[in-house]
């Protein structure tokens, strides 16, 4: 008869080695049928190590007592280390099963074991220690390195006298001479010889230079080795051209890496003129021009090759740099993606727009950055703006405060036609107790004063917006100035008369006095008027602050002047000034500093009448006054 085939439940419970688990009686529980007894009843049973398990029994859980195995070590030290430790628990000792020590010896445990841990923990520290030096000492440039470290300790400190720097540089450089390239990728040897970049003289530095020629692309791959480059590209002007002539035709391959990338964009951004710059941007748009270099512009090459495939080639670089976060840092890459964006049709600018967008306020900071965001919000849609005006809600300050990132606002400003946008999103997050702090700051509110005035930017500003709007430029400054003016006025109110006497801040604040609207409040610029008028009263005489008073009546007058249909009243500040005034104190001010003051008080339409008629009995006096103006102004007097 063949044997009876074991079920799934023998199989299991007779596996070597399983846990010895209790059975609820023994007359319930069956021989274990085994292969070799041919399944007969009179059989020998199977080995009490490995029971059959009965149907319906539940096994108990017992208390197992986890020890923690000694540190590993070496081969040649297993021994020592299971002689000496009483924890240490072979398979030999219990069959390779958990051990069940008891409640009392898994409360012990811990307190036997914590003082050998520590001392185990402590010899494992010293023997791996001891293996690394081993390890070390194999590498051939090994005492090189150790004697080097001991030179270079004194060669870094700042305290050292200059003629042991110069003994000590010319000890270590006959040492490593000729053994440079084994130094160089190494972490502690690299940052030696960088040092010694650093402080040899320029013999020394060109010397290193010839050594590690022809590896300058390999170095900028490596982890350590690419700082070597960056040092010698700083400190030594006459290997600069070697340098970078070894990466011709190198760098559509590295701008792709990782580490090579920030070696190239430090070439780029800080050691290469225009011309040099427009080379290395060549070899992004065909791969003729990574050999043979020109100097025509891209127009012109996109006429001569497929313009589809200089659009791949570019956007081959582009992509990679958006996924690895790296855009930021290299505007190399920023200037690829602005040549990408004006070759590239609608279509193609979007798809690019959409990743550009959480990228945005990491690139602006910086002239490529800053007009590759300019365009994402000249050609974007609505939709398109909103994004980029939520992302840069809560860092609106730190943008308007740059000298790039500004110009980024203003085009917004200049091009977003939702003026409640702009508002909310931008103009809210002013501070503008900070207008005084920042002068960029002070630009971009005075966008929404003057516009695309010249007189206040300049043209390398102006030619850098782009005019993409489709409402009225008159109508969109004018609502955005009905929504700054009250808390612009405020802020300027309380520092008004130390703002005029700062030649920086005045033209400022004189272009906030005449310029800000306020359509519903007649009264909202009489307090800030007031101050003028209380220092001219209590005998403030300092020239920059009656210089600007006297530009600020001129000035309020002619604009006033060109403004057409608005009717804006150009002699109210005038009005308000000689009103405000005695006729002692007025003419104080033109027998003083303040002749000026006095003399634009009489050319101003307005006031002319009265101010002359207040003057002219004292030609006599204003003219023995000898104040720079009074000639001037006797003249006016005397008409």
């Amino acid at each position: 008869m063949p044997p009876k085939r074991a079920t799934k439940r023998d199989r299991a419970s007779s596996n070597d080695g399983a846990p010895v688990k209790k059975q609820k009686t023994a007359a319930h529980s069956k021989p274990a049928f085994t292969k070799s007894t041919g399944g007969k009843p009179g059989a020998k049973p199977a080995p009490k190590s490995a029971p059959a398990k009965t149907p319906g029994s539940a096994p108990k859980k017992q208390p197992i007592v986890e020890r923690k195995a000694p540190v590993p070590t070496s081969d040649d030290e297993w021994d020592d280390a299971a002689d000496g430790d009483d924890g240490f628990i072979t398979d030999e000792d219990d069959g390779g099963m958990e051990v069940d020590g008891g409640d009392a010896a898994a409360a012990a445990a811990p307190k036997q074991r914590s003082a050998h841990d520590r001392e185990a923990q402590r010899e494992s520290r010293k023997r791996q220690s001891e293996l690394k030096t081993l390890r070390k000492a194999k590498d051939p440039a090994y005492p090189l390195v150790i004697a080097l470290k001991k030179q270079w300790e004194r060669l870094r400190r700042h305290d050292l006298p200059s003629e042991d720097r110069e003994t000590l540089m010319t000890q270590m450089m006959e040492q490593a001479k000729g053994r440079i390239t084994e130094l160089i990728f190494k972490h502690d040897a690299s940052r030696i010889v960088q040092c010694m970049v650093k402080y040899g003289n320029e013999e020394q530095r060109q010397q290193i230079a010839q050594e590690l020629k022809g590896r300058f692309v390999e170095l900028s791959r490596s982890m350590y080795g690419r700082f070597m480059t960056l040092r010698l590209l700083k400190y030594t002007a006459a290997v600069r051209p070697m340098i970078i002539g070894e990466f011709k035709g190198h760098l559509p391959k590295n701008i792709r890496h990782l580490i090579a990338c920030y070696v190239i964009e430090g070439i780029f951004s800080d050691y290469c003129n225009a011309k040099e710059k427009h080379h290395m941007l060549q070899e992004f748009y065909h791969p003729e021009y990574r050999t043979f270099k020109t100097d025509v512009p891209l127009a012109e090459i996109v006429q001569k090759h497929d313009k589809k495939q200089i659009l791949h080639n570019l956007l081959t670089v582009i992509r990679p740099c958006i996924e690895k976060g790296i855009l930021g840092d290299l505007t190399i890459v920023q200037r690829i993606a602005l040549d990408y964006v004006d070759l590239a049709s609608d279509a193609e600018r979007s798809t690019l727009f959409e990743s550009l967008h959480p990228e945005l306020v990491a690139i602006l900071h910086n002239r490529e950055g800053a007009l590759l965001s300019m365009r994402a919000i000249t050609y974007g849609s609505a939709k398109d703006r909103k994004t980029i005006a939520k992302g840069f809600k809560d860092y609106i300050m730190k943008i308007a405060s740059e000298e790039y990132g500004h110009w980024v606002l203003l085009q917004f400003l200049d091009t977003v036609d939702d003026t409640k946008l702009s508002a909310t999103t931008i103009l809210k997050e002013i501070d503008w107790s900070a207008l005084a702090e920042n002068k960029y700051l002070r630009k971009t509110v005075l966008f929404m004063l003057v516009g695309r005035s010249t007189r206040q930017f300049a043209p390398v500003v102006l030619d850098a917006l782009v005019q993409q709007g489709k409402k009225d430029p008159y109508r969109r400054y004018t609502e955005l100035l009905d929504a700054v003016s009250p808390a612009l006025l405020e802020a300027t109110s309380k520092h008004l008369i130390d703002w005029l006497k700062d030649p920086e801040l005045a033209p400022f604040a004189v272009e906030v006095l005449v310029r800000t609207r306020f359509p519903n409040d007649k009264h909202a610029m009489d307090a800030a008027l007031d101050d003028l008028v209380d220092a001219l009263r209590s005998g403030d005489r300092d020239d920059t602050f009656l210089r600007n008073v006297k530009a600020l009546v001129q000035y309020h007058a002619t604009w006033a002047r060109n403004q057409g249909k608005a009717k804006v009243n150009g002699g109210a500040f005038a009005t308000r000034i000689f009103k405000g005034l005695l006729p002692e104190q007025l003419l104080d001010l033109a027998t003083g500093a303040g002749a000026f003051v006095a003399l634009a008080l009489c050319e101003a339409d307005a006031t002319k009448v009265d101010a002359v008629k207040a003057l002219a009995p004292h030609v006599a006096e204003i003219e023995a006054s000898g104040a720079k103006g009074s000639a001037t102004l006797v003249q006016m007097l005397e008409a």
